[in-house]
């Protein structure tokens, strides 16, 4: 059988390596490609390839979404926005900062607008992205058994393949809003942390990173720590009813049901709040950002787990300097127009860090949980018409195949013909599942072309951290909470990996996600590949009071299970005590 090149490439043409692309590629392309610095985006999606259809609604929207906010929206100074080229499956990005960037006048504008009305527009931005999220809850992907319904065709309704290829054309639309939201304040929020740490850098140049990211998050409680808040009374309630037992002798979540529904009033009490409880559980283990990501309302077993640590060992609360002394001690030291300028840069960089760790909770982890559920679905339809060999068979297709095979299954559905696509797509995802394989046992680079002399993206420069390498006996990183502790590694890549963790363990992680808090309150220090002072590692130790270097590099490829080592959190630097049989 002829298969198309597409067949093994199933990112967009403008995504591609141009080299891959072209047997004779235009040399302006070659040149510019080759002249630009590309990350690897690690802290977003981790180590591996991407699936086709995760592509399709992360990386293939991105670039779009975040650049028009940059450049046609805000005419940002900072950057003009990002490309991206896939490499080995893998999403490499670049920012574009060189040469005629933004328009200040214009910037100042609609950067005063929005930080005068922060509040009350983040307000509104949630109200609208639930929105987008309960329309996206309302698709529906079905075609009948049988004939179409009396009252369908009495009303004269469009017949079903019009509502499942609408809905098709409609998840996508959703998915996109939900990105422009995601980035209609992130660039600008990232910007005014820039302006807030490079004013401190030049007013106390010592000042250590730790302490400027402190005195921004101050002690505002954010929504995104709802989930571990929710297990912890979880966990106290069960102590006070005295069912904390049964909710420990539950080997899943079923035996659970059963346990405390025969537990009398405090059993049904408790079970009561555990059920409401999932209301708050719409996150996952990882970015959010991949349908392979462990998703708490979609696996209950995941808080059960932690909740079990709880009631076995409830967390104590680890001592933290307060923000607001910190602030207070650094302002002291400043002539007075320049403490008025500090507290001013301050007070609006505080105002937009809720907006900043919380959007992630309602877009990648609220939001692409359902839409994920929704493709799961529309799987299961291409599966049950035959143009499909397994529902899975979806993640190895892009958004635009998956098109052609809803038309084909409306078109099998309408007329009774043979599908053809079990043998088309069938024999398509068996070589992307290959080709995916074989990309998973390479190594990515951290980045490809040469370093930038200097970063005027402030996202890049305060989330996107990449450098460490070798530190001699250990790792070099970037410094991002206090302390020094000893202690041994246990490397956590996924859920999979959570039982590794017991007290006073080291995570040694690709990156971490606000739902790892449970596991920082048992480690001892926190390193990681990725990542920069504000990314969700950084701000996560500093919370619980754990040391914690960040942006190492390539801190899980060098360490392993069981090696000891001192992490020391002020200087960014990872000391290996002893390799192995420590």
């Amino acid at each position: 059988m002829c298969m198309c090149a597409s067949e093994a490439r199933p990112y967009l043409y403008f995504q591609t390596p141009i080299r891959e692309l072209f047997a004779d590629p235009p040399a302006d392309l070659v040149a510019e490609e080759d002249g630009r610095f590309w990350y690897h985006d690690a802290v977003h999606f981790g180590d591996g390839p991407l699936y086709p259809m995760d592509y399709s609604l992360t990386v293939m929207l991105m670039d779009m979404t975040q650049s028009a906010y940059y450049n046609r929206v805000f005419a940002m100074p900072t950057s003009r926005g990002r490309a991206t080229i896939m490499v080995k499956g893998r999403p490499y990005r670049t920012s574009f900062q060189e040469g005629k960037v933004g328009d200040p006048e214009v910037f100042e504008r609609r950067l005063r607008f929005y930080l005068e009305n922060w509040d009350s527009i983040y307000e509104q931005w949630k109200r609208e992205v639930l929105e987008i999220i309960k329309e996206l809850e309302s698709l529906e992907f079905e075609l009948p058994e049988g004939y179409e319904p009396d009252e369908a065709v009495y009303s004269r309704a469009y017949p079903s393949p019009q509502r499942l290829l609408e809905n098709w054309m409609r998840l996508l639309a959703l998915w996109m809003r939900l990105w422009f939201r995601h980035y209609e304040m992130l660039m600008l929020g990232y910007a005014v942390y820039d302006f807030f740490y490079r004013f401190c850098k030049a007013v106390f140049p010592d000042i250590p990173d730790h302490h400027i990211t402190l005195m921004i998050s101050g002690r505002r409680p954010l929504d995104v720590e709802l989930p571990e808040k929710t297990l912890r009374e979880l966990a106290k309630l069960a102590r006070e009813l005295g069912v904390g037992d049964l909710v420990l002798s539950a080997e899943s979540p079923e035996d659970l049901e059963k346990a405390l529904a025969g537990a009398g009033e405090a059993g049904a009490k408790w079970l009561a709040a555990w059920r409401e409880s999932f209301a708050h559980f719409h996150v996952s283990t990882g970015s959010g950002m991949l349908h392979t990501d462990a998703r708490w309302d979609e696996r209950p077993e995941i808080p059960l787990a932690i909740l079990k640590n709880y009631i076995r060992s409830p967390p104590s609360e680890r001592p933290r300097p307060d923000p607001d002394a910190v602030a207070l001690g650094y302002a002291q030291l400043l002539p007075e127009d320049l403490r008025d300028l500090f507290w001013k840069y301050l007070d609006v960089a505080r105002r937009v860090y809720p907006y900043i760790e919380e959007h992630s909770f309602y877009v990648e982890n609220w939001g692409f949980s359902v839409g994920y559920k929704k493709i799961r679905q529309v799987g299961r339809l291409l599966a049950k018409w035959g143009v499909l060999v397994s529902e899975d068979d979806i993640w190895y297709l892009n958004w635009f195949e998956v098109m052609q095979a809803l038309l084909e299954a409306a078109t099998v559905w309408a007329s009774g013909r043979s599908p053809v696509g079990k043998h088309w797509w069938g024999r398509v995802a068996r070589r992307r599942e290959e080709f995916l394989k074989a990309l998973s046992r390479e190594s990515p680079a951290p980045y490809l072309g040469a370093l930038p002399s200097a970063v005027r993206d402030s996202n890049l420069a305060m989330l996107h951290r990449i450098g460490g390498g070798d530190g001699g006996s250990g790792l070099v990183g970037v410094g991002a909470s206090p302390g020094v502790a000893e202690g041994f590694v246990a490397v956590v890549r996924g859920y999979d990996d959570f039982a590794k963790v017991r007290s006073g363990v080291v995570i040694v992680a690709p990156t971490i996600a606000p739902t790892w808090a449970p596991l920082l309150s048992q480690a001892a220090a926190v390193v990681t590949d990725s990542g920069g002072v504000m990314s969700h590692a950084a701000i996560l130790a500093r919370e619980y009071g754990v040391p914690a270097v960040v942006g190492t590099g390539n801190a899980t490829k060098v360490l392993r299970d069981g090696a000891k080592v001192r992490v020391d959190g002020g200087r960014g630097v990872v000391e290996v005590l002893c390799w192995q049989n420590c």
